[in-house]
């Protein structure tokens, strides 16, 4: 991508097993739920070499909201395991729908039962006139599986887009806590990593 001095080169390296799924309106799925990035940015015409950890999604066959308020969604990830989810509102406060699902590196993924998993906003500030959360815990706990995880996600910063029909934030947090697939625990401290919030206006009455 290049526009005027700017420019980014990257080249994106999957490191596990893509899916996708049905979700409420449409179909949504990671192609690269994780993987190795490479590249140079070009930033006012200096440039700089990076490397990292990298993500891609893809959405289709969306159609405009009506009964959903919005959702979070995020990625956790450790040394070697990625965890995706997302909770769907109704309502700022009625739950719709969880989801959760694990990939491991050079493997494949398993979903996890909505049953098993909890997410929650333990603070809240004012940002552009609307009451938002800044803090977060994920618990899942996949017995069958084997699967336990236990982060707490911290705000460091957030990024407000005005959509056409809807809020949209773009959160960076600092995440901490572990994540086990069966023998194998993995901590994560103090760790950089992305989520979202997006809000629907109510286009029909929910009670």
């Amino acid at each position: 991508m290049e526009l005027d001095d700017q420019a980014v080169y990257l080249r994106f390296q999957g490191t596990t097993k893509g899916f996708k799924g049905k979700i409420l309106r449409g179909w949504y799925g990671p192609p690269l739920p994780k993987a190795t990035v490479n590249g140079t940015l070009m930033l006012d015409g200096e440039t700089i070499k990076v490397t990292g950890l990298g993500y891609h999604e893809h959405a289709w066959d969306i159609t405009l909201p009506v009964w959903e308020y919005g959702w979070y969604w995020g990625k956790t990830v450790s040394n070697s395991f990625t965890v995706f989810w997302a909770k769907m509102m109704q309502t700022r406060w009625r739950e719709q729908q969880l989801v959760a699902v694990l990939s491991k590196d050079q493997s494949g993924y398993i979903q996890i039962n909505p049953g098993n998993i909890e997410f929650k906003a333990t603070k809240y500030v004012i940002n552009c006139w609307k009451l938002i959360p800044t803090e977060f815990m994920l618990k899942i706990t996949d017995t069958v599986n084997s699967i336990y995880v236990n982060v707490t996600m911290k705000t460091i910063s957030i990024h407000h887009v005005w959509g056409k029909i809807n809020h949209y934030w773009r959160y960076h947090v600092e995440v901490n806590g572990q994540i086990t697939y069966g023998s194998s625990t993995e901590t994560i401290k103090d760790e950089v990593q992305i989520m979202e919030l997006v809000r629907f206006p109510s286009l029909i009455p929910i009670w």
